[in-house]
C-alpha cells in the first residue's frame, strides 16, 4: 500500500468493515430481504387465485373459468399465464401460451406456482400460475444484498475519508516533528527515517527522499519494509526490525537500494526511541551512502587478490630461480657454490666436533659411461642424488661436488652418528639399482674434531679417507680416525711410485715453450693463456698434487706444432685434407715429445686425450704409445680452455669473438664436446669483472728472469699441495732472493708478505694458502715474457 495516504487507507478500512456487517445483517435477516418478500407475495397471489377457482369448481361454475383467469392475467402484471389442468391430465382452460411456457426451460422454478383444486374430498385438478421472471433485470431484488453492501461501503468510505482528511489537516503525522527539527535534519547528507512500532514512516528527511525517489508526503504512513531493499550480507531481517524486536541498537549493516536508476549501497544504523515507561515508541534509522567506498573496497580486494597471485607467482619463480642458482639440475642436489655458502654457515655455527663431512664417489663411473653411454651415466647420477637426499633427509645437506663425487654435510651430530649415516648409505647401495645398474661407492667420513684448521682441511681429510677406500678395493666406508695407518701405507707406496718417475723440470718446460715461441709466437701465447685458464679451473676440480701437472700440460698441449710448416700454421683460410693430415701427425709427435721429455705416461695420456680425434680411436695407436683409454679430468679441462681461448682470441682467418658469444657457444656444445662441470667453472671464472683486461697484463721482466722465476713454481706447487709449511718457507725464501736479485719488485713484495704470514703464529692455513696462491699467480705472469717478442718485452705494463 506504498503511496496511499493514511486517511484514504483508514476510510477504505472502515468502509469494508461497515459493508461486512451489512452483509452479515442481511444474512441473518436482521435487514428484510426484498427478494424473499417478492417470493412471499407471489405465494399469496397464488393462494388467492386458487381459492377463487376452487370456489367456482365447488359451485360447478366451471364454464366461466377461462374468462376468469384471463381477467386475472390482465389485471396482474407479474402473472404471465394461468392454466387449469384436470386430474385426468387435460387442460380445462388456459391462457394463451401457458402450456408451451410451462413446459419450456426459459422460466426458472421460482416463477412456477402450482396448487391443487379440491371438490369435496377429492382432488379435482391443479391450477398452474406462471409468474414473469425478474432475475435478469438490473436493480431487481436478486442482486440484494450486493446493492446494499456496495452502497454502504461507498457511502461510509467516502464520508469517512472526507472527515479524516479534514481532521488530518490538524493531526498530520508529519507534524509530530517540529519544523526547526525538520530543517536541521534536512541539512544532513545521510538519509534519516523515523518509524513507529508498526514500521510505518513517521518522518523522513530530504536526503532519504532522494535515496528512494519518493516525496515526503507519500512516504508518511507507508511501511519502510515495502521499499526495495536488499541485504548485501545475506541477512533475512532488516536492521530496524531487529531493533524493534531486541530494543537494542543495530549498527554497521549494509543494505542495497534499487529504487534509484542504479543500485546503491548504504550503511544502516538503527537506534530505538523509548517512552518514559521504557516502552519503545519507534526507531530512528540513518542511511549513509557507501557506494563509492564499497566500489573502492572491491577494487582494493581485486587488487589484493591480483597482488597475492603475483606474489605467489613471484614466489614460484623465486623457487625456480633458487633451484637454478643453488642446485644441480640433473641430481637436484646443491651445486658447489651453494655448498660452500652453507658449509661456511655451518662452520661458524656448529660447535667443535659437531660438524661432519661425508665424501661419496661412485666406483668405476667412467666405465659406466664407456660401456652404457652418457645417458645411462646421467641416470645413475640422477638416481644417486635421489638416494643420498632420501637417506640423509633433514639431517644434513647433499651437494654434487663434481662429476661423480658427492659431499654430505651433517651438522649437530657426533662423529659416530655421522659414520652411522654413511654406513646406512653404504647398505642402501647394496639394495637398490641406480639407472638400472648395480652400483657401489666409496665413502669417506671426517669430523671437525680431528684438529681441522679450516673448511678445506676438513674436505681434504674426507678426500684422504675416500682415497684410502679406493686403494683398499672400493665399495666401503672409511672413517678418518681409522685410516691413518692406511694413509701411511698409501703415502709410502705413493712415494715409491713418485721416486720411480722423473721430476717435472720446469727448465725443460720453458725450453720447449721458447722453441714453440720461436716457431710460432701466436701459438706460444695461446699456450700460456690456456695454462692460466687450466689453473683457474683446476683449482676447483683437481687435487693440488695434480694441479702443477695440469698447468705444464696446458703449456705444452700444442708443442707438436713445432714440426708444422709456417704456411699451414698461419694460413688465413680453411685447411685442406692434406694439411689436416699434417696437423694430426704433429699432434701425435707432441704426445711423443712430452712422453719422452718427462718420462711421464700420465702427462702423455692427458695431451693424447685432449688431441684425440677419430684417428686416435684405434687400439693400434694406444698400444703404440702405451697409453690408457680412460679420459682424465685434466684432458677435459684443457679441451674446454683451449676451445674458449681459440674462440675469444683473434685468429688469422677471423676477428676475436665477444665474451658472451663465446660462453653461449660453449654452453651449446655441452655436453657433446665439453664436460658440463668444467664449463660451469670456466664460465664462472671468465665472467668475473676485469677478466679480459687481466689477459693482457704481465709482470715486467726479461725472458731469462722469467725462466728463473717460473722455475720456482714447481717447488711452490709441491709445498702447497702437501700443505708442508716448512717446504713452503724454503721455496718462498729462494723465490724472494731470485726476485730481489732480478729487481722484480712485485714478486719480491708478494714473497715478503707470504713470509710474514708464515712467521705469524696465529695465522690460519687458509690465509697462508691464499697468499701462496697470489705469489704463484705472479710467478705465472712472468712466463709471458718467454713468448712475447723482444721488442714488446720492454713495453708491457707492471701489475
Amino acid at each position: 500500500m506504498l503511496g496511499i495516504r493514511s486517511a484514504t487507507r483508514l476510510a477504505i478500512t472502515i468502509g469494508v468493515v461497515a459493508a461486512t456487517f451489512a452483509w452479515l445483517a442481511s444474512d441473518i435477516e436482521i435487514i428484510p430481504n426484498p427478494r424473499q418478500a417478492n417470493l412471499d407475495g407471489r405465494v399469496e397471489v397464488a393462494k388467492t387465485i386458487a381459492i377463487s377457482v376452487t370456489s367456482d369448481v365447488r359451485k360447478n361454475h366451471t364454464f366461466d373459468l377461462g374468462d376468469k383467469i384471463e381477467s386475472i392475467v390482465v389485471a396482474s402484471p407479474e402473472v404471465a399465464s394461468i392454466g387449469i389442468k384436470r386430474i385426468t391430465g387435460r387442460y380445462s382452460s388456459a391462457t394463451e401460451g401457458h402450456i408451451a411456457n410451462w413446459r419450456s426451460d426459459d422460466f426458472p422454478e421460482t416463477c412456477r406456482v402450482e396448487a391443487k383444486i379440491h371438490k369435496g374430498n377429492e382432488v379435482w385438478g391443479n391450477i398452474q400460475i406462471l409468474f414473469v421472471p425478474d432475475e435478469n433485470k438490473i436493480g431487481s431484488s436478486y442482486y440484494y444484498p450486493l446493492r446494499a453492501v456496495f452502497f454502504l461501503f461507498a457511502a461510509v468510505s467516502l464520508s469517512t475519508w472526507m472527515i479524516l482528511n479534514q481532521t488530518f489537516r490538524y493531526l498530520n503525522p508529519s507534524k509530530v516533528v517540529p519544523n526547526r527539527v525538520r530543517s536541521a535534519l534536512d541539512t544532513l547528507t545521510e538519509g534519516l527515517v523515523l518509524i513507529d512500532p508498526n514500521g510505518e514512516i513517521v518522518h523522513s528527511n530530504s536526503a532519504f527522499c532522494e535515496i528512494v525517489r519518493i516525496n515526503d508526503e507519500e512516504l508518511i504512513g507507508s511501511k519502510l519494509n515495502d521499499i526495495d531493499w536488499k541485504a548485501v550480507e545475506g541477512e533475512d531481517n532488516y536492521p530496524w526490525n531487529t531493533c524493534l524486536e531486541n530494543k537494542e541498537q543495530v549498527r554497521g549493516k549494509i543494505l542495497e537500494c534499487s529504487a534509484a536508476s542504479s543500485a546503491k549501497k548504504y550503511i544502516v544504523n538503527s537506534s530505538p526511541v523509548f517512552s518514559g515507561q521504557d516502552k519503545i515508541k519507534g526507531v530512528l534509522i540513518s542511511f549513509d551512502d557507501v557506494t563509492d567506498l564499497e566500489r573502492k573496497k572491491n577494487e582494493l580486494a581485486d587488487m589484493i587478490l591480483t597482488l597475492r597471485k603475483s606474489r605467489d607467482e613471484v614466489a614460484r619463480q623465486n623457487e625456480e630461480l633458487y633451484f637454478l642458482a643453488n642446485c644441480d639440475p640433473l641430481t637436484k642436489c646443491f651445486n658447489r657454490r651453494s655448498f660452500w655458502n652453507q658449509y661456511n654457515e655451518m662452520w661458524n655455527e656448529c660447535p667443535s666436533g659437531q660438524l661432519n663431512l661425508v665424501m661419496v664417489d661412485i666406483d668405476h663411473f667412467k666405465s659406466i659411461n664407456d660401456n652404457y653411454g652418457h645417458s645411462t651415466g646421467d641416470e645413475v647420477l640422477k638416481d644417486n642424488g635421489e638416494l643420498l637426499r632420501r637417506v640423509t633427509g633433514d639431517r644434513g645437506v647433499v651437494c654434487r661436488y663434481g662429476g661423480e663425487e658427492f659431499v654430505i654435510l651433517l651438522p649437530n651430530m657426533s662423529f659416530d652418528e655421522a659414520v652411522g649415516v654413511a654406513n646406512e648409505l653404504h647398505r642402501e647401495y647394496g639394495k637398490v639399482q641406480l639407472g638400472g645398474l648395480s652400483v657401489t661407492a666409496c665413502l669417506g667420513v671426517s669430523n671437525t674434531g680431528f684438529s681441522v684448521m679450516d673448511m678445506q682441511h676438513l674436505l681434504d681429510q674426507a678426500d684422504q679417507c675416500l682415497y684410502a677406500a679406493k686403494r683398499n678395493g672400493r665399495n666401503q666406508v672409511v672413517r678418518y680416525d681409522e685410516c691413518e695407518h692406511q694413509m701411511d701405507d698409501v703415502e709410502d707406496s705413493s712415494a715409491a711410485s713418485q721416486s720411480s718417475k722423473v721430476k717435472i723440470n720446469y727448465s725443460t718446460v720453458t725450453g720447449l715453450l721458447s722453441a714453440l715461441a720461436f716457431k710460432c709466437p701466436r701459438t706460444a701465447e695461446h699456450a700460456v693463456r690456456v695454462a692460466d685458464l687450466c689453473v683457474a679451473v683446476g683449482q676447483r676440480m683437481v687435487d693440488k698434487r695434480n694441479l702443477y701437472r695440469l698447468e705444464v700440460c696446458g703449456l705444452l698441449h700444442d708443442i707438436g706444432k713445432i714440426g708444422v710448416p709456417e704456411h699451414i700454421l698461419n694460413k688465413p683460410g680453411p685447411l685442406t685434407d692434406a694439411e689436416w693430415d699434417v696437423m694430426r701427425k704433429n699432434d701425435q709427435y707432441g704426445v711423443a715429445i712430452v712422453r719422452s721429455a718427462f718420462e711421464s705416461d700420465e702427462m702423455a695420456n692427458i695431451i693424447k686425450h685432449h688431441k684425440e680425434k677419430d684417428i686416435y680411436q684405434s687400439s693400434e695407436m694406444d698400444s703404440l704409445l702405451g697409453l690408457a683409454n680412460e679420459v682424465p679430468i685434466e684432458s677435459k679441462i684443457i679441451t674446454a680452455c683451449d676451445a674458449f681461448d681459440a674462440m675469444i682470441g683473434e685468429r688469422v682467418f677471423r676477428e676475436a669473438q665477444p665474451l658472451q658469444t663465446v660462453t653461449q657457444e660453449m654452453l651449446r656444445c655441452t655436453p657433446d664436446q665439453f664436460d658440463p662441470v668444467v664449463v660451469e667453472h670456466l664460465i664462472n671464472y671468465v665472467s668475473q669483472p676485469g677478466f679480459l683486461e687481466s689477459r693482457k697484463i704481465m709482470v715486467q721482466t726479461s725472458a731469462s728472469a722469467a725462466v728463473s722465476i717460473a722455475g720456482h713454481l714447481e717447488n711452490l706447487h709441491s709445498a702447497v699441495a702437501n700443505e708442508n709449511l716448512r717446504e713452503l718457507k724454503e721455496a718462498v725464501e729462494s723465490l724472494k732472493g731470485e726476485a730481489e736479485s732480478g729487481e722484480i719488485e712485485t714478486i719480491a713484495d708478494a714473497a715478503s708478505r707470504l713470509e710474514k704470514v708464515l712467521n705469524t703464529e696465529d695465522s690460519k692455513l687458509s690465509q697462508v694458502m691464499e697468499v701462496a696462491e697470489e705469489v704463484m699467480q705472479l710467478c705465472r705472469s712472468t712466463r709471458k715474457a718467454l713468448v712475447a717478442p723482444v721488442e714488446q718485452q720492454n713495453s708491457v705494463p707492471k701489475v
